[in-house]
């Protein structure tokens, strides 16, 4: 969605001459963003499960003492993934699947939210940086 309207911004405004350039730095920036997005997003949502996965198994049910054994189980709640095992008794592994995917969506929606923040805010600073008309740079 935002990829086609920030090349037509970044390329059409710049120069005709100077067009590869601009498009050369917009691919770069989008390479750029794309990883360093993804790795602090992946930090984001394994933060929050990190703060969350006690109190969420605790909801479900899960005893308070074997809540706390599962907080090392974090990385695999960050990868969506439940941490059972088939020696479980039902109703356990069924209360661990609940908590562990209430934890892995609430780091999903501090991710999203904040990328939400970062998406409008970049909108009003592209906006605020347009100086002139498309137009104006073609002649």
């Amino acid at each position: 969605m935002v990829m086609a309207s920030s090349s037509d911004a970044s390329v059409g405004n710049a120069p005709v001459e100077d067009g590869g350039v601009a498009g050369g730095l917009q691919a770069t920036s989008l390479q750029i963003g794309g990883a360093l997005g993804t790795s602090v997003l992946m930090s984001l949502i394994s933060s929050r499960v990190g703060s969350t996965l006690t109190g969420e198994l605790t909801s479900a049910d899960v005893p308070a003492a074997a809540a706390q054994g599962f907080g090392e189980a974090q990385d695999t709640v960050t990868m969506g993934v439940a941490p059972v095992s088939a020696q479980m008794p039902d109703q356990l592994k069924d209360a661990v699947v609940e908590g562990s995917h209430q934890a892995f969506m609430n780091g999903v929606h501090t991710a999203a939210l904040i990328s939400a923040v970062l998406a409008v805010f970049g909108a009003l600073l592209a906006v605020a940086g347009v100086r002139r008309a498309p137009e104006a740079a073609r002649h």
